[in-house]
């Protein structure tokens, strides 16, 4: 079976429309440059097109972490047994999220240490400029949405659904994205009216959406000049 990049592009656009309504992705605005890969459109700062990655090594090391978590709860509880579900490959050439470093890991992860740091990346060799995907799991889904296309201002939002035939949580969702949305934008306006501001980012995970602002120049530290500082706010979720 043939299938081309732009129509995976709109399959996977398709399939946000039918899930979470047009209220989502009436949003997104992708890079130029954007190139789309199995459920997910993506930009690297490097400008490269990802590889799509091998299912049998993913197979393994998805397998290897699983057994240390089986090991672990198992541990004092008699007779436990654990099955594991391989993944399997559609056989087509483009990426999944789960190809792309870094992703996965926001999408499935506790972002709330990253969301309150002081590191304007998720990691040092972060290399995703843009990014929209769902990971189909076991039990949940998740969706990923990261802009970091604004020099002074990233966005990262990422949120698990559950039941694909309730579509209350379809709505739901859309309308925290679109709030999410209004947040990034209102931030947005914020620092440029301010030249102090060297970057900020915004962090959505789960209910809990938090903002920092990073101010100042370290490397004109003195006196009166207190170097870099960090404002963290809780817009949504847990004070």
């Amino acid at each position: 079976m043939n299938i081309t990049e732009d129509q995976l592009r709109r399959d996977f656009l398709d399939y946000l429309d039918r899930r979470f309504g047009p209220a989502l992705t009436d949003l997104l605005d992708p890079p130029a440059s954007a190139r789309a890969g199995e459920r997910v459109i993506y930009a690297l700062f490097s400008g490269e097109e990802q590889p799509r990655g091998d299912v049998d090594q993913l197979n393994h090391e998805a397998m290897a972490e699983f057994s240390r978590l089986a090991r672990q709860i198992a541990r004092g509880v008699p007779g436990a047994a654990f099955h594991f579900t391989p993944a399997t490959d559609s056989g087509l050439p483009f990426p999944r999220l789960v190809d792309i470093p870094g992703a996965d890991a926001l999408a499935m992860g506790d972002l709330r240490p990253y969301a309150t740091s002081h590191e304007e990346l998720p990691s040092a060799d972060f290399n995703i400029a843009w990014l929209l995907g769902v990971i189909f799991g076991h039990s949940s889904k998740y969706l990923l949405y990261i802009d970091f296309t604004d020099q002074r201002l990233g966005a990262v939002y990422a949120a698990e659904y559950d039941d694909e035939d309730d579509f209350d949580v379809g709505r739901d969702l859309a309308r925290q994205f679109a709030t999410f949305i209004d947040w990034r934008d209102n931030l947005r306006a914020e620092i440029g009216r301010d030249k102090g501001v060297e970057w900020a980012k915004l962090v959505q995970a789960g209910s809990e959406l938090r903002a920092t602002i990073k101010t100042g120049n370290p490397r004109k530290k003195s006196w009166f000049n207190k170097g870099s500082q960090y404002e963290h706010r809780v817009l949504a979720g847990k004070k």
